[in-house]
């Protein structure tokens, strides 16, 4: 069949002219596109009337400029409390909320703090000429007082509120950085300058009133605060016991000489000097090859901190079991 009959203005016409509709036994609407357009027209239109006539009409005053304007309720006789005669006026209490800042000539294009007339770039801001002046102004409202209020609170011997994050907190300086860093302070050190900034140093210390910061770590000295076995992190004075017979000199050049005199930790090359034995099981009568590495002065003060202990010994020992395999 390549040609059907439409029922609602009997023409017969092309089956392209007819949509899909699956209830008919043909697979095709009764009435062509033409036609099913125009029905649908006429009972959208019906239907506008009969909503247009629950629509209501009232008089509004702008909150923000003081004009009359005719606000036009939703279908049904719904109002949506407008308080804003345009856009424009939205905006602009939004940044203005007291009456003392209130924008009086909107298309004046002049800074709104110092009054002097925007150029090209600066009406893109619409509002100031610079950053100056918005800080300056926005302070003066009562949104700037309050957000002023807020910091002041924050900062004045409170803590900082759930779920802040430092700006810095995550970032990390590369290995080219610290490596500069490290050299320009071994050619300081080394250099004809470093003596005479030890000298002032001195002298600007000698004879000076001690800070409050001076004041408590020589308080926290003399009372023997955080101390021995007052500290945190005391673990029994474990590192005051002594060392036995077999850890001796021999023994920590073999380690060092079987791991390359590189540090295991960072990869790093040093000589033997500036290379640590560090035992796995933080037990210093355990001098079993197997229980010792190689790390340098810089990763053996990571591997003492007792809420890593668990982690580093752990990882080494894998590291020292692969090697024995190999």
């Amino acid at each position: 069949m390549s040609r059907k009959t439409c029922s609602k203005c009997n023409v017969e016409k092309a089956v392209s002219e007819f949509g899909n509709n699956k209830n008919y036994k043909d697979g095709l609407a009764p009435t062509c596109r033409t036609c099913r357009s125009v029905h649908q027209k006429e009972l959208a239109n019906k239907n506008k009337e009969r909503l247009e006539g629950t629509r209501k009409y009232r008089d509004r005053v702008c909150e923000y400029c003081g004009i009359t304007f005719v606000e036009k309720s939703k279908i049904y006789g719904r109002f949506l409390n407008k308080r804003f005669c345009s856009e424009k006026c939205t905006a602009n209490h939004q940044w203005h909320k007291t009456p003392e800042n209130k924008i009086i000539n909107h298309n004046s294009k002049r800074c709104l703090c110092c009054d002097k007339p925007l150029n090209g770039r600066q009406k893109r801001n619409k509002y100031y000429c610079s950053k100056e002046c918005s800080d300056r102004h926005f302070g003066t409202t009562e949104m700037g007082r309050e957000k002023a209020r807020r910091l002041s609170e924050i900062q004045i011997g409170k803590k900082m509120p759930d779920g802040y994050v430092s700006p810095l907190s995550g970032s990390h300086l590369s290995e080219e950085h610290k490596e500069a860093c490290r050299r320009g302070w071994k050619n300081f050190k080394e250099s004809s300058k470093y003596d005479d900034y030890t000298k002032k140093l001195s002298e600007a210390m000698t004879g000076r009133e001690m800070t409050w910061g001076d004041k408590v770590s020589k308080t926290r000295i003399e009372n023997g605060v955080a101390k021995l076995d007052k500290n945190p992190n005391w673990n029994g004075g474990t590192s005051f016991a002594p060392y036995p017979q077999a850890w001796n000199e021999e023994l920590k050049e073999s380690i060092r000489k079987r791991d390359g005199y590189i540090c295991q930790e960072c990869g790093g090359t040093a000589g033997t000097a500036s290379l640590d034995v560090h035992h796995i099981d933080y037990n210093k009568d355990n001098c079993s090859p197997n229980n010792l590495i190689s790390l340098c002065h810089r990763c053996h003060p990571k591997t003492n901190s007792p809420k890593k202990r668990k982690h580093f010994t752990k990882r080494y020992k894998e590291r020292i079991i692969e090697e024995v395999k190999d």
